[in-house]
């Protein structure tokens, strides 16, 4: 009798409310930037909630119920939040809550399973890199008539025809780098 009840009042559960389906142990956030945010819902659920990022651990999240966004229309069933004003903390045990509203921070509609926050990697083989290229006005005499370089890329700029030149092969060079890198990466 106890097992169909706990069974019963699972399922009932279940169909009752918000599931916040990302972040979770395996998909968690990084520090870098927006992140990924994803939920279902059922008709009977409340059409706005607040999101709040919690953790248990104050040394890493000194303040707890941090507010990432408010009046998030439910039946988007995804959005990105945008990092609270100090950055992402790093660490274990976050939790996000989906939550009345602002006010209301105890009446929770849904909460994520624990996940981690990790450091965002500073190498990433999908960064994406733009090549850069050079104009050479000028003649290739000396004096005031000494080429110069535009750059509409990324290189550095330099006064000299060979340097610019210099820099455009290095950046191609670099280009060819970093995808080697990408696929020893991946």
């Amino acid at each position: 009798m106890r097992a169909s009840a706990a069974v019963l009042l699972s399922l009932s559960a279940s169909a009752l409310g918000y599931l916040v389906v990302v972040p979770n142990p395996s998909q968690g956030w990084t520090n870098d930037g927006s992140q990924l945010v994803v939920w279902e819902r059922v008709e009977t659920d409340p059409t706005s909630f607040t999101v709040v990022l919690t953790n248990t651990d104050r040394s890493v999240q000194p303040i707890n119920n941090q507010v990432l966004a408010a009046k998030v229309d439910g039946t988007l069933k995804n959005m990105t939040v945008n990092p609270p004003s100090g950055g992402w903390p790093v660490g274990r045990t976050f939790r996000v809550n989906f939550v009345n509203n602002t006010e209301d921070l105890n009446t929770i509609f849904a909460q994520s399973d624990e996940f981690e926050i990790k450091r965002a990697n500073t190498t990433s083989s999908t960064a994406t890199t733009r090549p850069a290229t050079s104009v050479i006005t000028g003649t290739a005499l000396g004096g005031s008539n000494s080429p110069s370089a535009t750059n509409s890329g990324d290189a550095p700029s330099g006064t000299n025809g060979a340097l610019a030149s210099s820099y455009a092969s290095t950046g191609l060079l670099g280009l060819g780098l970093c995808a080697f890198m990408g696929v020893l990466l991946a």
